[in-house]
Protein backbone atom coordinates (compact mmCIF):
# COMPACT_ATOMS: atom_id res chain seq x y z
CA UNK A 1 0.00 0.00 0.00
CA UNK A 2 1.32 3.63 -0.54
CA UNK A 3 1.27 6.44 1.10
CA UNK A 4 -0.93 9.37 0.25
CA UNK A 5 0.64 12.34 -1.08
CA UNK A 6 0.08 14.81 1.01
CA UNK A 7 1.21 12.47 3.84
CA UNK A 8 4.57 12.22 2.29
CA UNK A 9 4.85 15.66 1.47
CA UNK A 10 4.14 16.20 5.59
CA UNK A 11 6.92 13.77 6.32
CA UNK A 12 9.11 15.34 4.07
CA UNK A 13 8.77 18.60 5.14
CA UNK A 14 8.94 17.54 8.71
CA UNK A 15 12.41 15.74 7.64
CA UNK A 16 13.51 19.19 6.00
CA UNK A 17 12.47 20.78 9.08
CA UNK A 18 14.79 18.44 11.50
CA UNK A 19 17.94 18.59 8.92
CA UNK A 20 17.36 22.65 9.26
CA UNK A 21 17.28 22.60 12.98
CA UNK A 22 20.33 20.15 13.25
CA UNK A 23 22.66 22.15 10.64
CA UNK A 24 21.40 25.09 13.10
CA UNK A 25 22.75 23.50 16.17
CA UNK A 26 25.74 22.49 14.42
CA UNK A 27 26.58 26.05 13.32
CA UNK A 28 26.21 27.37 16.69
CA UNK A 29 29.07 25.25 17.68
CA UNK A 30 31.50 26.66 15.49
CA UNK A 31 32.60 29.56 14.23
CA UNK A 32 32.70 29.73 10.40
CA UNK A 33 28.88 29.73 8.81
CA UNK A 34 30.38 26.79 6.53
CA UNK A 35 28.71 23.61 7.83
CA UNK A 36 29.49 19.93 6.27
CA UNK A 37 26.47 18.02 5.32
CA UNK A 38 28.12 14.90 7.10
CA UNK A 39 28.03 16.53 10.55
CA UNK A 40 24.51 18.04 9.64
CA UNK A 41 23.83 13.89 9.11
CA UNK A 42 25.24 13.07 12.26
CA UNK A 43 23.27 15.84 14.39
CA UNK A 44 20.05 14.67 12.97
CA UNK A 45 20.60 11.37 13.13
CA UNK A 46 19.73 10.60 9.95
CA UNK A 47 21.94 8.78 6.84
CA UNK A 48 23.85 11.14 4.55
CA UNK A 49 22.22 10.26 1.76
CA UNK A 50 19.31 11.30 3.25
CA UNK A 51 20.06 14.29 3.24
CA UNK A 52 21.41 14.74 -0.17
CA UNK A 53 17.92 13.93 -1.00
CA UNK A 54 16.69 17.61 -0.01
CA UNK A 55 19.94 19.33 -0.36
CA UNK A 56 22.66 18.87 -3.04
CA UNK A 57 25.53 21.04 -1.18
CA UNK A 58 25.98 22.58 1.75
CA UNK A 59 25.21 25.74 0.54
CA UNK A 60 21.78 24.92 -0.78
CA UNK A 61 21.27 23.98 3.26
CA UNK A 62 23.11 27.12 4.44
CA UNK A 63 20.05 28.83 1.84
CA UNK A 64 17.09 26.83 3.09
CA UNK A 65 18.03 27.90 6.49
CA UNK A 66 18.54 31.35 6.24
CA UNK A 67 15.36 31.29 4.11
CA UNK A 68 13.30 29.67 7.20
CA UNK A 69 15.01 32.92 9.48
CA UNK A 70 13.36 35.26 7.03
CA UNK A 71 9.97 34.09 6.83
CA UNK A 72 10.45 34.18 10.90
CA UNK A 73 10.84 38.11 10.18
CA UNK A 74 8.66 38.38 8.15
CA UNK A 75 6.09 36.98 10.45
CA UNK A 76 7.38 39.18 13.59
CA UNK A 77 6.51 41.99 11.13
CA UNK A 78 2.93 41.07 10.69
CA UNK A 79 2.78 40.72 14.42
CA UNK A 80 0.26 42.68 15.84
CA UNK A 81 0.74 46.55 16.82
CA UNK A 82 -1.77 48.22 20.10
CA UNK A 83 -2.40 51.21 18.32
CA UNK A 84 -2.51 52.83 22.41
CA UNK A 85 0.82 52.31 22.88
CA UNK A 86 2.26 54.53 19.99
CA UNK A 87 2.88 57.62 21.10
CA UNK A 88 4.43 59.04 17.50
CA UNK A 89 6.07 57.14 14.49
CA UNK A 90 9.37 56.24 16.13
CA UNK A 91 7.65 53.77 18.72
CA UNK A 92 6.39 51.80 15.93
CA UNK A 93 10.09 51.87 14.59
CA UNK A 94 11.69 50.61 18.08
CA UNK A 95 9.23 48.04 18.45
CA UNK A 96 10.16 46.62 15.30
CA UNK A 97 13.77 47.06 15.88
CA UNK A 98 12.95 45.63 19.32
CA UNK A 99 12.04 42.57 17.88
CA UNK A 100 14.43 41.95 15.45
CA UNK A 101 17.44 42.29 18.22
CA UNK A 102 15.65 39.87 20.65
CA UNK A 103 15.72 37.36 17.26
CA UNK A 104 18.64 37.77 16.88
CA UNK A 105 19.79 37.27 20.48
CA UNK A 106 17.85 33.90 20.08
CA UNK A 107 19.11 32.97 16.76
CA UNK A 108 22.76 33.84 16.66
CA UNK A 109 23.07 31.52 13.53
CA UNK A 110 20.26 33.88 11.94
CA UNK A 111 22.80 36.92 12.98
CA UNK A 112 25.91 35.27 10.97
CA UNK A 113 23.41 34.01 8.17
CA UNK A 114 22.18 37.15 7.13
CA UNK A 115 24.57 39.77 8.28
CA UNK A 116 27.69 38.21 8.09
CA UNK A 117 30.25 38.78 5.41
CA UNK A 118 30.54 35.01 4.16
CA UNK A 119 27.06 34.30 3.58
CA UNK A 120 26.96 34.02 0.13
CA UNK A 121 25.04 36.30 -3.09
CA UNK A 122 22.03 33.67 -2.82
CA UNK A 123 21.59 34.23 0.80
CA UNK A 124 22.03 38.24 0.67
CA UNK A 125 19.80 38.26 -2.71
CA UNK A 126 16.83 36.68 -0.94
CA UNK A 127 17.47 38.64 2.19
CA UNK A 128 17.13 41.91 0.28
CA UNK A 129 13.69 40.52 -1.25
CA UNK A 130 12.48 39.48 2.09
CA UNK A 131 13.58 43.33 3.54
CA UNK A 132 11.90 45.07 0.65
CA UNK A 133 8.99 42.73 1.62
CA UNK A 134 8.91 43.93 4.97
CA UNK A 135 9.86 47.10 4.29
CA UNK A 136 6.01 47.32 2.50
CA UNK A 137 4.55 45.79 5.87
CA UNK A 138 6.08 48.34 8.07
CA UNK A 139 5.00 51.12 5.76
CA UNK A 140 1.25 49.59 6.02
CA UNK A 141 1.34 49.64 9.39
CA UNK A 142 2.99 53.33 9.49
CA UNK A 143 0.06 54.40 7.68
CA UNK A 144 -2.40 52.27 9.22
CA UNK A 145 -1.22 53.89 12.92
CA UNK A 146 -0.24 57.38 11.75
CA UNK A 147 -1.06 60.31 9.34
CA UNK A 148 1.42 60.26 6.74
CA UNK A 149 1.81 63.59 4.68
Amino acid sequence: MSQSAPHRQARGRQRIETILDAADLVMRRQAAVDVSLQAVAEEARLPPASLYHYFSSSQALLVELARRYMTAFEVLAARRVDHDRLRQWGDLCAFHADLALRFYHEHPVAMRLLLGPECGWEIRAADHATNRRIGGIYYRKLIQHFVVA
